[in-house]
């Protein structure tokens, strides 16, 4: 949703170049339509590309990796997750039945992500899927340890995508979403998902047994170490109300 171009190099891996500037539907879902605070420039966002390609690698968070960057050139260098297809192009053209299962998986992820950071730009074109498994890409605007505000933001950013579907796709994705999104912060363990390997090697965790479930709360992230005196009950109440508020039209 920024101004951004995408070109593939010539080793097959997508090389995106940002702007100074801003799209006007970036604009209308946060506060840099306002003027204050001013919006980041190129330097700003490929720092939060690669931020958050090395925080999601430490969390177990699929995404394709950030190979080579520029922040003077405002570019960064993805690799290509193959044969991938965006969850907004599958929700469309898919049945009830698969967006309940995208609505699950979707708040398991968005879950994990908010339990340290916002995405920060959380349509759900920044997110493939392939095999059974959801990428979160395009970070330009994720921020670590974020104001409420922004996980809201990341939250009516998804909720207005799946808005466009068909009523009773609409109420499966998003019944499924909360149930998921609430059931993962209340117990603080992140599931696991399926063995996943990037053309460079990334792994991730097996699914089977759920045998060693990840303590995300407890203050594996580095991200999260500052804040290992909340309360954790709090963190999980205002995290609830946060979807409450958000989705109370379900």
């Amino acid at each position: 949703m920024s101004s951004e171009s995408l070109d593939l190099n010539d080793d097959g891996n997508y090389v995106k170049r940002y702007t100074d500037t801003l799209s006007p539907i970036r604009q209308q879902f946060s506060d840099f339509s306002l003027g204050d605070p001013v919006p980041p420039g190129k330097e700003e966002r490929v720092r939060n590309e690669v931020s958050a390609t090395e925080a999601f690698k430490e969390m177990y968070i699929a995404h394709p990796e950030a190979l080579d960057y520029s922040e003077k050139d405002g570019e960064v260098v993805h690799e290509t997750i193959e044969d991938a297809e965006t969850v907004k192009h599958l929700l469309e053209n898919s049945g009830e039945k698969k967006a309940s299962e995208l609505g699950e998986q979707m708040g398991h992820l968005m879950a994990d992500i908010h339990r340290f950071a916002a995405h920060g730009d959380a349509e759900l074109d920044n997110f493939l899927y392939r095999d059974g498994q959801i990428f979160s890409i395009d970070h330009e605007f994720y921020e670590e340890d974020p104001e409420q505000e922004k996980v809201r933001e990341d939250i009516r950013l998804m909720e207005s995508d799946v808005r466009t579907l068909e009523t009773p796709k609409y109420s499966s994705f998003i019944t499924s979403f909360r149930e998921a999104y609430r059931e993962e912060l209340r117990t603080g363990e992140q599931i696991e998902r399926p063995v996943e390997s990037t053309p460079n090697g990334n792994q991730y965790p097996e699914i089977e047994g759920l045998e060693e479930p990840i303590q995300i709360v407890e203050g594996l992230s580095r991200t999260r170490k500052k804040h290992e005196e909340v309360d954790k009950d709090l963190l999980v109440e205002r995290s609830l109300n946060l979807i409450k508020n958000s989705l109370k039209k379900v």
